[in-house]
């Protein structure tokens, strides 16, 4: 059986549900193997088979992990990994930011702030208030400036982090980020400065697509963003096979000109089933569409939150 596993006890309870769906491995002696899947119920079984000795195990699904197996090997217990928002509210405090301290309550959720294409100057009273109220809500806050792909200034992007200091958040998102191995140096010094400069030090990675595995195998970004790009390319999209390896919350997506809340929910899954942690759905376009929410935020939050 599968099922979901609801508290930290290692055996399954009285009424954790069965999980449906489920693709169960049987390994024969001859190390061929043959798979079936869990009914509604979360039960499976294999038919016809010889009296040999057997391995059975579970193909375990995106985001979700693995609670210890019952002695028999048999049964397995599981539980999903918690899933995150990463919002890039590239607008002032408005009516946005009060809606994201609202759903902050449902869901752990990220939040990228970008005044004038990076922090501009000192932060206004407004600035100073909005996140204020985003950290009491549970948010955490991060500041944007770009790279150029490995060919700005390290003197200027490390100004623009000194300066978002002023702004009392919690790290960086790197935006314009190289996704070759070459430029591996030059972000590690960038990322080393974060960390060494403010209280918590999260550092954002946005190549927006596949990326060189020595930036996740260094951890040179706490989380990569490994797509930033249309809803129609989002479906055909194949990540990196390394992706597996790491945990979830080492990769995030973000997708825009999503159609509808269906699409929404359908991205959401592509994002689970792929072993990303972090996602952001909107119906917004270019040339910018991290101006505002989507019409289907509420609708977005309460899925993440499922």
């Amino acid at each position: 059986m599968a099922f979901l596993k609801e508290n930290k006890e290692k055996y399954r309870d009285a009424g954790e549900p069965g999980l449906s769906s489920w693709t169960i491995k049987l390994s024969k002696p001859d190390k061929t193997t043959i798979t079936t899947t869990t009914d509604t119920n979360g039960n499976y079984k294999f038919n016809s088979l010889l009296p040999e000795t057997y391995t059975v195990s579970e193909v375990l699904k995106g985001n979700w992990k693995q609670t210890n197996p019952a002695a028999s090997g048999k049964n397995f217990g599981n539980k999903p990994v918690p899933l995150k928002i990463l919002v890039p509210l590239y607008v002032d405090p408005d009516s946005n930011w009060d809606r994201i301290v609202k759903a902050a309550s449902c869901v752990s959720i990220t939040v990228i702030i970008n005044p004038n294409d990076g922090p501009g100057g000192n932060p206004t009273v407004e600035y100073l208030a909005g996140i204020k109220k985003l950290h009491n809500a549970g948010v955490k806050v991060v500041g944007y400036v770009y790279t150029g792909y490995g060919a700005r200034n390290p003197k200027y992007i490390r100004a623009d982090v000194d300066l978002y200091k002023r702004f009392g958040i919690d790290g960086i998102f790197f935006d314009e980020v190289s996704d070759e191995s070459k430029d591996l140096g030059y972000y590690k010094l960038l990322s080393d400065y974060v960390r060494s400069n403010y209280r918590i030090g999260a550092v954002f990675l946005n190549p927006g697509t596949k990326t060189d595995e020595e930036y996740i195998k260094n951890s040179i970004g706490d989380t990569t963003v490994i797509f930033e790009d249309s809803w129609t390319k989002w479906p055909g999209y194949q990540p990196d096979k390394y992706i597996s390896k790491y945990g979830h919350d080492r990769f995030a997506s973000l997708v825009y000109t999503t159609s509808d809340a269906s699409a929404m929910r359908s991205s959401i899954d592509l994002a689970l089933n792929r072993g990303i942690g972090y996602v952001f759905v909107t119906d917004q376009k270019e040339p910018n569409p991290w101006s505002k929410l989507p019409a289907f935020w509420d609708a977005e939050v309460d899925y993440a939150a499922i």
